[in-house]
């Protein structure tokens, strides 16, 4: 699921796991259908990307949990790639 969703949403990039993303605690909480799932909604529900802190203002900062999610992530963006480039 979480493949055919980044193919759709054309993400030929990997996102950098390194960094944190900050996003309105509201996000994670919205519902939406699957092709209008925000990316960073997808991954935190997915445990790709966890919450590291939160801010003064109340936003989330969003992280990898650990450098093998890091290094899942990385190797499905290469699975990804080399289906794109059959």
């Amino acid at each position: 699921m979480l493949t055919n969703y980044l193919m759709l949403r054309k993400l030929n990039d990997p996102l950098n796991f390194v960094e944190t993303v900050t996003i309105n605690p509201k996000r994670l909480l919205t519902s939406r259908p699957y092709d209008q799932l925000d990316v960073n909604v997808l991954l935190h529900q997915t445990g790709y990307l966890t919450i590291r802190s939160v801010t003064e203002a109340g936003s989330l900062k969003l992280g990898s949990p650990n450098r093998e999610v890091e290094a899942s992530m990385a190797e499905l963006y290469l699975q990804m790639k080399s289906v794109e480039d059959d």
